[in-house]
């Protein structure tokens, strides 16, 4: 288990996961070093479901720990330029999702 599963914040928990995501980008190198290429190389699509594995794992133990939305307006949350909400996306049952 990472340490990032045992940070009790979600301000602690997301900047260690960033740092963990960051460098996992650069160990890879190659296309997965840079914004432009990372998509084009397989591994990407691997690491960035396991990046959300542990956010959803996270969840699980932390229910009510959530990102602090900034912006204004009701449709301040909306993910652009789709029509889900960051709540929205929180239960993974409900979007028919689920890790193996």
């Amino acid at each position: 288990m990472p340490a990032v599963e045992t940070d009790n914040t979600f301000a602690d928990f997301t900047s260690g996961l960033e740092a963990i995501h960051g460098a996992v980008h650069v160990w890879v190198g190659g296309n997965m070093g840079a914004i432009p290429t990372a998509p084009s190389d397989p591994i990407f699509w691997m690491h960035h479901a396991n990046i959300d594995r542990l956010w959803w794992q996270w969840q699980q133990t932390h229910p009510r720990q959530n990102p602090n939305l900034t912006g204004t307006g009701p449709d301040s949350s909306v993910m652009d330029p789709w029509s889900y909400t960051e709540a929205d996306t929180r239960d993974i049952t409900a979007m028919v999702y689920t890790y193996a």
